[in-house]
């Protein structure tokens, strides 16, 4: 309801602001607009999204997600927030990331963080700056992720339903899936774990295997 732009599930939307900003979204994703005197700003409510953002050194512009506040002049970057994760990754340009118990820190060009919200735990790698924002071109690149959490990217792109079934959640995977067919991208997804897929309906896929 606090929302000024959403998505549903298997849907992206391209918003322009007043700025000259933009921000796509992911789907299942929601933004409201936080602009200030002498700032700007976006609230990502829920979801991922890629803004490039116009510069202007005299208002910067911030997105906050939750607790965390991530400041910029002008620059290209990716945010995904949960209740379970926040995570930001740069294409270009630097940002500034303050959150709860912990210094500012400042990304540039390939950086990304991933803090855990009930833990507070930070993870910080280097990734090639091309392939931030690869799900707008329809691909998920993975590196090290748990299934559940390449799961719950699928879900963003998909209109139905997907169920693990045994300990598959918990096996960590590497690769580049396809989010424009969710049902070859889990195939391929729990394959290496001896997973198979059944596709129970058009809206539901199990995925089950010795896990």
């Amino acid at each position: 309801l606090k929302a000024d732009y959403r998505t549903a599930a298997a849907e992206t939307r391209l918003v322009s602001l007043a700025d000259g900003s933009m921000v796509q979204l992911d789907g299942d994703s929601a933004i409201a607009i936080a602009d200030a005197p002498g700032r700007r700003g976006v609230v990502l409510l829920a979801g991922r999204a890629h803004f490039q953002v116009a510069p202007d050194a005299a208002r910067p512009f911030s997105v906050m997600a939750g607790k965390t506040t991530v400041t910029v002049v002008g620059t290209a970057f990716d945010i995904v927030f949960s209740g379970q994760a926040f995570s930001v990754a740069v294409q270009s340009g630097k940002v500034r990331v303050e959150g709860p118990g912990g210094e500012p820190l400042t990304l540039g060009s390939g950086d990304s963080l991933l803090r855990d919200q009930s833990t507070g735990a930070i993870v910080q790698r280097k990734i090639p700056p091309d392939q931030v924002s690869s799900w707008r071109s329809g691909r998920l690149v993975v590196d090290g992720a748990t299934v559940t959490e390449v799961v719950d990217e699928l879900l963003r792109h998909s209109s139905g339903a997907i169920l693990l079934q045994g300990d598959l959640g918990r096996r960590r995977v590497t690769g580049v899936y396809d989010l424009n067919d969710p049902a070859s991208a889990l195939r391929a997804l729990v394959r290496p774990y001896g997973g198979w897929v059944v596709e129970v309906t058009p809206y539901l896929l199990i995925a089950s295997g010795n896990g």
